[in-house]
């Protein structure tokens, strides 16, 4: 598993990354707001202003490392594959089904600003990792998170 110690160099570069895996205790919503844990991990709670704490965790295959790519994008590097995240933004306006900003967000369509975001994966496999059965026991859970990940990530399963 890697924490916030294990990426430093993508952290001090990538502000979404750095956010997200901040602990609750250096965010501003949760200084004198939020509980205090006795025992344990905080894995999720509420903060001033609405704010959602959530634990992030990145769990990864053994001798696995992240890097930033040139492009801005982040890339998981394993034995067996590179994969690849690239955000796209392009600032191009997107639309919510009618009465969308009313019934789900209490607010009124003028007050908004509805942006279409893409992510892009792509998984580079090592060509030397195709020729051997051995070992891809650890590597099965690729075909299941990447849809977990498109599902996440698709406007059409989000409203329906």
């Amino acid at each position: 598993m890697l924490d916030r110690k294990s990426i430093p160099g993508v952290l001090m570069q990538n502000r979404f990354i750095d956010t997200f895996s901040r602990p609750m205790d250096e965010r501003e919503q949760f200084i004198d707001h939020g509980p205090s844990p006795s025992k344990g991990k905080i894995v999720y709670a509420h903060g001033k202003g609405c704010a959602i704490f959530d634990h992030f965790e990145m769990v990864l295959p053994k001798s696995s490392s992240i890097i930033r790519e040139r492009d801005s994008s982040i890339s998981v590097i394993t034995k067996r594959f590179k994969i690849n995240y690239r955000p796209l933004f392009e600032g191009w306006g997107d639309n919510l089904p009618r009465n969308f900003e009313k019934l789900s967000l209490g607010k009124e369509l003028h007050s908004l600003s509805t942006y279409s975001v893409r992510l892009m994966v792509t998984v580079d496999f090592n060509v030397w990792s195709l020729l051997t059965t051995k070992g891809w026991e650890y590597y099965w859970w690729l075909d299941s998170f990447l849809g977990k990940l498109e599902e996440s990530f698709s406007k059409k399963s989000f409203f329906i």
